[in-house]
């Protein structure tokens, strides 16, 4: 069983903006959506992602529609955060020495 992936906001901003890292971002989702890998979202992320491109970077609410509509179709999942789940993330990454990674350190996923 593949473990879970957890993308932000700033890998699907990458994406939509053409920035820095987007190919590498596109690949990974489409490669993880292939492999039947579970790739979640915080539940803030779609709010963050229209915000962020209506408001930084001044696009209009139709290309922020647009582009939620681009990410809904890598399959994403939205997870609810709460405080019992921040708990054991905390847990996790503490007993796993896990820590944040950017687009350039995302591991491939293993079939």
């Amino acid at each position: 069983m593949t473990s879970p992936v957890v993308i932000d906001a700033s890998a699907a901003l990458a994406l939509i903006l053409s920035e820095r890292g987007s190919k590498l971002v596109r690949g990974r989702l489409t490669s993880w959506q292939r492999s039947a890998v579970d790739v979640y979202v915080p539940a803030h992320f779609w709010l963050e992602v229209a915000n962020s491109l209506i408001r930084r970077h001044g696009q209009s609410t139709s290309v922020a529609f647009e582009a939620v509509h681009r990410l809904d179709g890598f399959g994403l999942l939205t997870a609810d955060i709460d405080r019992p789940l921040v708990l054991l993330a905390l847990d996790r990454a503490a007993s796993t020495g896990c820590r944040c990674t950017t687009p350039r350190t995302w591991p491939s996923p293993t079939p």
